[in-house]
């Protein structure tokens, strides 16, 4: 009997076809697609372009809305048993109960999750997974405005659920100095929490990662001023080149009992119509510094070409639409640096066959209910309803009364 393919399925299939890599992930996404069916539309595959052999990790999205959807598959009677086998596995399925929960703390605080598999884990019947958040308003503009900011809720329940064996104080510690020393407009925008490498038998070398975003030029007083020990002088020359190609550079910093020195900087690009001749610069000087192998180069370009033309038509009707998520240099002192880059799609639906200029609009359709919802929440209580983002103008003069 023809097993159905899922939209995991044909992600990978496409994926493989460009990137010629059905030795390593060809079979792999049985396993995935097991665990999330087609309940994410949103998916990243990360390439290391410095290695001739194809090396890949695919990330998954689930947004709040997703979350329900992906609970109640998991409760299917032939997955339940896979959960109970892994300890990591029941974490995830308690933390994404705990955010599903209307009133539970965590249901405001968090606007999406992801997962993260690497590509030695993928063939596992249940493959580990790095577990990452989206925290809503740990952002400088907020503490500015409101003069502290509450992240008790980060700590517990959030990752005491997660990690709760290692969660020493001393990591709470550095966790809210990196919080405390952020820059104007300084972010942490993502939290994660790399379930499948965790070192048991040596606590110290375990971390959260947070994924941070600022002025470029922020960068090397914030890194002085949360204690990171790498080489400053040595980072800031290479952010000095890494700007001169890229739109925006966000950087990863591991946290445990001490601030890791590895670091990884992420060089993100606005999607336009320069973006071929931008990304093709950027390969030529990692050519040189020996950074990316030429055929990687080939295929990248494609690649981005083939965005440019838009989509891929799949089997069950809808459209895979696809670009350049970042390119990822990972500076890790005493160690050669190393890049990966990673391609995001997004699924759209075009089974109606709706031009291109009507998605956003059937978007926000779809929505108005929940719009209006909030608002009027937002009226009865006098205050924002899941704020994603903090008003710093001028004061408004309230109307005097009669």
């Amino acid at each position: 009997m023809k097993k159905s393919r899922t939209l995991i399925d044909e992600v990978f299939a496409e994926f493989i076809s460009h990137f010629d890599a059905e030795k390593i992930v060809a079979y792999q996404s049985d396993h995935i697609s097991k665990l999330f069916s087609s309940i994410s539309s949103n998916y990243i595959f990360e390439i290391e372009i410095g290695s001739e052999t194809p090396v890949f990790d695919f990330s998954l999205c689930v947004l709040k809305s997703e979350i329900f959807y992906l609970l109640k598959h998991w409760q299917k009677e032939e997955l339940i048993p896979l959960f109970h086998k892994d300890i990591n596995w029941e974490k995830i399925y308690k933390f994404c109960s705990k955010w599903v929960e209307r009133g539970e703390i965590l249901d405001n605080k968090i606007s999406d999750i992801w997962f993260e598999f690497d590509y030695h884990q993928m063939n596992k019947d249940l493959p580990g997974a790095c577990f990452f958040f989206s925290p809503r308003n740990i952002h400088k503009r907020v503490i500015d405005v409101l003069h502290t900011i509450n992240i008790d809720w980060l700590f517990e329940p959030a990752l005491s659920i997660l990690i709760d064996e290692y969660l020493s104080e001393r990591i709470k510690t550095n966790v809210k100095k990196c919080i405390d020393a952020l820059p104007k407009n300084g972010a942490v925008f993502q939290i994660g929490v790399m379930l499948a490498r965790l070192r048991n038998n040596d606590i110290d070398k375990n971390f959260i990662r947070l994924c941070t975003c600022m002025k470029i030029d922020d960068y090397k007083i914030y890194l002085n001023s949360i204690g990171w020990d790498g080489p400053i002088e040595y980072l800031e020359n290479n952010l000095n080149i890494i700007k001169k190609y890229a739109d925006a550079i966000f950087i990863d910093i591991d946290v445990g009992n001490k601030i890791f020195p590895c670091i990884g900087l992420e060089c993100c690009y606005r999607q336009d119509i320069n973006l071929n001749e931008r990304i093709n610069e950027f390969l030529n000087h990692l050519i040189n510094q020996g950074l990316c192998v030429k055929e990687n180069e080939a295929k990248i370009i494609k690649w981005v070409e083939d965005f440019n033309i838009s989509t891929n038509k799949l089997e069950n009707g809808k459209t895979l639409k696809k670009s350049l998520s970042h390119l990822k240099i990972v500076l890790n002192p005493g160690k050669p640096l190393y890049a990966n880059l990673e391609f995001y799609k997004g699924v759209i639906y075009r089974a109606l066959g709706l031009p291109d200029r009507m998605f956003t609009a059937n978007f926000a359709m779809a929505r108005v209910f929940g719009y209006l919802a909030h608002f009027t929440e937002s009226r009865v209580n006098n205050r924002l309803v899941r704020p994603s983002a903090c008003y710093i103008g001028p004061e408004v003069a309230t109307r005097a009364s009669a």
